[in-house]
């Protein structure tokens, strides 16, 4: 596990993830995952310099298997956006700084467009 990103369990995903009013980075790792371990200093610079406006938090799925299950986690790693309790984006296999930081982008541009609607991130009606 990376020194600069908090991991979280299962107990805490409702509050840390889907109650958060920033968006949040959630890396689902495994110990033994090489990509994820390739992947774990980009997040660590990523959490730097995001600091302010997004968390990027990580799961060991080993320890998660039952949030795992639920959120359909099928390969390592997997990183979910979320925002407002709602999955903005999911991608999975190793990415780069660049194409994490897009997705971060696009978290903050859908809260920033959708904040005055009560955490909604979908107007009524267009689900």
């Amino acid at each position: 596990m990376s020194t600069g990103i908090r991991e979280i369990g299962e107990e805490d995903f409702r509050s840390v993830v889907l109650e958060n009013t920033k968006p949040v980075m959630v890396d689902f790792y495994a110990q033994w995952c090489g990509p994820c371990r390739m992947m774990s200093p980009v997040l660590d610079r990523l959490s730097t310099e995001w600091s302010d406006r997004v968390e990027i938090v990580k799961i060991d799925t080993d320890r998660a298997q039952g949030l795992c299950r639920e959120l359909e986690i099928q390969a390592l790693p997997t990183v979910l956006v979320f925002w407002a309790g709602e999955v903005l984006s999911r991608s999975v296999g190793f990415r780069s700084e660049d194409a994490l930081r897009r997705e971060l982008k696009a978290a903050e541009e859908t809260a920033a467009q959708y904040s005055g609607r009560g955490g909604r991130v979908f107007p009524e009606g267009a689900d």
